[in-house]
């Protein structure tokens, strides 16, 4: 694949519309857009920046987990915004952003894109991508998130995307899924398209307007799982998520809620 044009990109941003976008910037290689975002001035409240890169050297997933790319084979893209007023509760933050991209993916033709609670894209039962969002505290009331989006778009032949985990999804791409492969400039300006209005959404009115979109394409429920959580252990079957992202798990000795962790087996029931 070609290397990305930021000369396209900001050509189609504009053309798009989108409001409130303060900079792009666009990296040849970098270690990661979440880690570059992290270190430079906060957007204006209600604003966002994006960096996006041909290729990453410390790309990162959750729990110090490492994304590595190939060259050139990825969509790697972060986006930071800042709230203009503290949100109810952050913590499902990611989960509205992962609808936020399937709904994207979907509008370009990739069939019925799932969710792996905490931060995981499927089609079917592959990986697709993964999102880590942080967040940063610049006042008592001003919220800085930065939210970063690895997605396979063309795998080499021998797959060096992946996450280190101690449960491996095989890879997918969207060059598998879909008829005509968008160039990656147009499929990074749809997902910071879609990203803005999941923000925007988000700071209105919270997860509530992404909890049914989300239920939708989860891709754990009616699932045996086991969940490592930082207490243990957690055995029982996916059974959804509560108002707050939280996973919840029928156990047999009740309900849990895990707000925090990483699902280390699924199966179907």
């Amino acid at each position: 694949m070609t290397a990305l044009d930021a000369g396209v990109i900001n050509d189609l941003i504009a053309a798009s519309g989108i409001d409130g976008i303060e900079q792009v910037d666009v990296f040849a290689e970098i270690d990661s857009t979440n880690t570059w975002l992290g270190k430079q001035p906060p957007p204006a409240p209600g604003c966002f920046r994006v960096a996006l890169a041909d290729h990453q050297t410390a790309g990162r997933g959750r729990s110090l987990n490492k994304w590595i790319s190939a060259p050139g084979r990825s969509l790697c893209l972060s986006m930071s915004y800042t709230f203009q007023s503290r949100p109810e509760s952050l913590s499902p933050l990611t989960l509205a952003l992962g609808t936020g991209v399937a709904d994207t993916l979907e509008g370009l033709g990739v069939d019925a894109v799932r969710l792996k609670w905490p931060n995981d894209l499927l089609a079917g039962d592959a990986k697709l991508g993964g999102i880590l969002t942080e967040t940063q505290y610049k006042g008592r009331d001003d919220i800085v998130v930065i939210a970063g989006l690895g997605l396979n778009v063309l795998l080499p032949d021998r797959i060096d995307d992946a996450i280190s985990s101690s449960y491996v999804l095989r890879a997918v791409d969207l060059n598998s899924l879909l008829r005509e492969l968008p160039s990656r400039e147009a499929l990074a300006v749809a997902v910071v398209e879609g990203w803005c209005r999941t923000f925007q959404n988000f700071a209105e009115g919270g997860f509530e307007r992404f909890q049914a979109r989300f239920a939708e394409a989860d891709w754990l429920a009616g699932k045996s799982v086991t969940v490592t959580t930082p207490e243990g252990e957690v055995e029982g079957l996916a059974a959804g998520v509560d108002e707050t992202g939280a996973l919840r798990v029928e156990t047999s000795s009740g309900s849990r809620l895990i707000i925090s962790g990483s699902v280390s087996k699924a199966t179907p029931a």
